[in-house]
């Protein structure tokens, strides 16, 4: 059976990030751990592919490199989302079966050089980065010129004036495949709700939606607005008096408006919740469409819940296949970008009313 560094993790009942921590001779692993992840090493006779006679971390590709997974500028409870989980699980899967090494890294505030990056050296970096505000402008000048000069992928979402490749879904049709389902259901007038005006993926979202509404003759309602304060680390949303207030020009126009579009799911929890509120239900009050689906944060929802699926498991895959060509090609200035075709996750919050 062939020895990987998972095997090494499973042994010694660790994380990737951290057997990959002691391969690189991080000074923050504890004595009790270093010991555990030294004596699974020897007892499975595992050697580094970095190390292995023949391989080498060269233009053949991305075995036996240390690729760094970065979450920047964001708080535990937004990199902690299914989405993000999903993606960061596609990515530890293709990085174990490429025979690289992962190397996992926090950044919350982006303004603060991360105790880990004198000490850490890696050959790659995949990174999610928050979507809301300047966050290349907030990143301390240390850890912006160590990812410049670097081959870098961010995933779901590539901030404004980020260096590198980015993979994600495409969020323009997001937002067209939500307003086609509406329509194809029968609804003719519909909503847009969201508590984030300024980020960048709900925006195109919204932008998606709105365009595939006047396509198709509906009549569209708009309300997004920054209705929560916010700075760096970005928090996920939760405040469900801010949904509540958003509610309301939707309410005033309750006899003409059938259907929301939320464009997260966790803002779709928020909705349900300031709904119910109401004494209103889904979807016999109004119908409601989200995105992303991520089972784990709507599998208390009744009714289920119709959600756009992002694929986040494969974008994490792809983001490791578009980094293992952008090594084997070397230095190459112009980015990439490749986008996930999204589908519908049918559940029951749509009311067909044709």
């Amino acid at each position: 059976m062939k020895i990987t560094i998972q095997s090494v993790a499973d042994h010694a009942g660790v994380s990737i990030g951290t057997v990959s921590r002691v391969l690189n001779h991080d000074p923050s692993v504890s004595p009790d751990l270093l010991y555990r992840v030294k004596q699974s090493i020897e007892a499975l006779d595992y050697s580094p592919l970095r190390k292995r006679k023949g391989s080498s971390a060269d233009s053949s590709g991305i075995a036996g490199r240390t690729v760094g997974l970065l979450t920047l500028g964001m708080d535990h409870s937004l990199s902690q989302l299914p989405v993000v989980t999903a993606a960061i699980d596609g990515i530890r899967e293709q990085l174990n079966i490429e025979g690289a090494n992962l190397q996992w890294l926090d950044a919350p505030d982006p303004g603060i050089i991360p105790n880990w990056l004198p000490r850490t050296q890696v050959d790659a970096w995949i990174i999610k980065g928050a979507m809301q505000g300047d966050l290349i402008k907030a990143t301390h000048p240390d850890l912006r010129e160590r990812l410049d000069m670097a081959t870098c992928v961010w995933f779901h979402g590539r901030p404004e004036g980020a260096p590198g490749h980015a993979v994600g879904v495409n969020d323009w049709e997001v937002g067209s495949l939500a307003a086609t389902h509406l329509h194809d259901s029968g609804h003719r007038s519909v909503a847009f709700l969201s508590p984030k005006n300024n980020h960048a993926l709900l925006k195109r979202r919204q932008h998606g939606f709105a365009a595939r509404c006047e396509e198709l003759g509906m009549k569209l309602t708009t309300v997004s607005e920054n209705l929560q304060t916010w700075k760096f680390p970005l928090e996920r949303p939760k405040s469900l008096d801010g949904v509540k207030t958003l509610l309301t020009p939707v309410l005033d126009k309750r006899r003409k408006v059938t259907a929301i579009f939320t464009p997260a799911d966790s803002i779709a929890v928020l909705l349900y919740h300031a709904l119910a509120e109401r004494g209103l239900t889904v979807p016999n009050d109004f119908s409601v469409i989200s995105a992303n689906r991520e089972a784990g944060l709507i599998a208390g929802l009744f009714p289920a819940l119709t959600t756009v699926d992002i694929h986040a498991t494969q974008t994490g895959r792809e983001a490791v296949a578009l980094l293992k060509r952008a090594l084997q090609r070397g230095p190459d200035p112009a980015p990439q970008d490749i986008q996930i075709v999204p589908s519908l996750s049918e559940g029951n919050s749509v009311a067909n009313i044709s």
